[in-house]
């Protein structure tokens, strides 16, 4: 009896054996993409894959209209293609960002549009790069759908659905001009994906290096790809990246060229797949899959050519480290500096909403009001996966059980905050002296979020008391940190 972990490897080892079985076939363009399409779509169950599936699809058209577009407009200007190129890469990215329901689809039609456009230099090659590309998307989706349809088919269950996070509190008050002020980090982040097809547009141009257009094509899709994770730095990446291809640049160099028929090599991508599928989860399979996709090349008239093998090897290591170094624009690699940044703006944030400037009459300070509120919506959330992402062998002490306290602490702080300034201040004594207090204290912890806080010797009530007790709440999670570990230089 086959366990479930050895049904899911079959399924896609089966699907990309017959999507190459029809491409090679129909003679098609390149056949790597229908397979590539199966090995990025293939998800446990047939929801999910059709789901997944339909957006590679759906997403492939606009990027395909977006690339053409750009050729029509610049087809002999190498420097406009590349802006251009990159601006659709600023736009795609940003809605991606904020269409979560879309996500997917948004990163295949920035992607798609990158690889029509470095793929060749003739204005029908375009054309037709664009249509097999469409063409090879949707058997690829088509296959793998039909396979999981049929061999051991799984339907999601509504358990299955992901929890979706706690949402940040709101504040009656400017909370509609707060929605629409541009979020610090996205455009960061966005305009951070926008220049990594610039910067590898420029590589390309100036010194046309191994991979020549492709540069900028597998810079700007991983510039998109980390804009939306900026926790997965590319350095996460490039050591398994390197194993997968250096294993698949082996198998092209000795293992293909003795294969006489597809049923041989049928027997070879199977196994290799099925391996990668079974023994590997999360990023390494997806990087698995795409090393042996990309660095075995399969097509009709197979060209075994070793220095152009090892180029496409060298080509994509070097990329992947011209992003890693890029990453360092969005801030420190190190998570955990990453969490102090965090923090420290989050207290800075409530300080200004506790202060006397917070509710000033003027359009700079509404401007001002309106940031300030949506750092304290969105920061708590922001934190959470720059948390999970630290390595539990760098900072030992600082484990979930002492982390998780922090994280509820401060959407517990947020909550109470909104609710006091939707209630609005007191004129009281008392009141005014604890006001002060509580900015007082966020000042504090904007500069050493570990900070000490004094506890007010009168006995209060309202609205207010209760942020303070929220501030003393983080305060007391707060102790439970090791807070040297996360300050602690090392190589990143």
């Amino acid at each position: 009896m086959l366990s479930t972990r050895a049904k899911e490897a079959i399924k896609p080892a089966v699907a990309i054996v017959i999507t190459y079985w029809i491409a090679l076939s129909a003679s098609w363009m390149n056949p790597h993409w229908a397979a590539m399409t199966v090995a990025l779509v293939a998800l446990p169950t047939v929801d999910e894959t059709v789901k997944k599936g339909l957006e590679r699809l759906l997403g492939t058209i606009p990027g395909c209209l977006v690339a053409l577009v750009i050729l029509v407009i610049a087809a002999n200007e190498r420097w406009l293609l590349v802006f251009l190129a990159s601006s659709w890469i600023f736009v795609a990215t940003y809605l991606k960002q904020v269409d979560k329901e879309r996500a997917y689809f948004w990163q295949i039609a920035g992607v798609v549009s990158l690889i029509i456009l470095a793929s060749s230099t003739s204005s029908t090659a375009y054309f037709m790069v664009a249509m097999y590309r469409t063409l090879e998307t949707g058997m690829g989706v088509l296959v793998y759908g039909l396979v999981t349809l049929f061999l051991w088919p799984q339907r999601s269950q509504p358990g299955d659905a992901k929890k979706a996070p706690p949402a940040p509190p709101r504040s009656s008050r400017f909370s509609g001009l707060s929605m629409l002020m541009l979020d610090r980090d996205l455009f960061m982040r966005t305009l951070f994906a926008a220049l990594c097809p610039l910067v590898g547009g420029a590589i390309w141009i100036y010194f046309d290096p191994p991979g020549h257009s492709g540069w900028f094509m597998i810079m700007g899709s991983l510039g998109m790809a980390i804009a939306a994770m900026p926790f997965m730095r590319a350095s996460m990446l490039v050591i398994p990246l390197g194993v997968f291809l250096g294993a698949a640049l082996m198998l092209s160099i000795f293992v293909l060229p003795l294969l006489e028929s597809f049923s041989q090599l049928a027997v070879l991508l199977f196994v290799l797949f099925f391996a990668n599928y079974y023994f590997l989860k999360g990023v390494p399979r997806i990087l698995g899959a795409v090393a042996i996709v990309m660095e075995l090349s399969i097509r009709n008239q197979q060209v075994y050519n070793f220095p152009a093998m090892a180029n496409m090897y060298f080509f994509i290591l070097m990329a992947f480290i011209a992003i890693y170094f890029l990453t360092y624009l969005l801030g420190s690699g190190r998570p955990e500096k990453q969490v102090l940044h965090y923090l420290r703006r989050y207290f800075n944030a409530a300080a200004h909403l506790t202060s006397k400037d917070y509710g000033q009459k003027g359009w700079t300070s509404r401007l001002s009001d309106a940031y300030y509120l949506r750092e304290v919506q969105s920061i708590p959330l922001k934190i959470m996966p720059w948390v999970k992402s630290i390595k539990p062998k760098a900072c030992p002490d600082n484990t979930a059980e002492k982390t998780d306290p922090l994280l509820q602490s401060l959407m517990g702080l947020s909550q109470q905050l909104f609710a006091q300034l939707n209630e609005g201040y007191g004129n009281d004594k008392a009141t005014e002296a604890l006001h002060r207090k509580v900015e007082t204290a966020f000042l504090a912890l904007s500069k050493r979020p570990e900070s000490s806080i004094a506890v007010p010797s009168a006995s209060l009530s309202g609205q207010l008391c209760d942020v303070w007790q929220s501030v003393q709440s983080y305060v007391q999670a707060a102790q439970g940190i090791n807070w040297s570990q996360w300050r602690e230089e090392r190589f990143s």
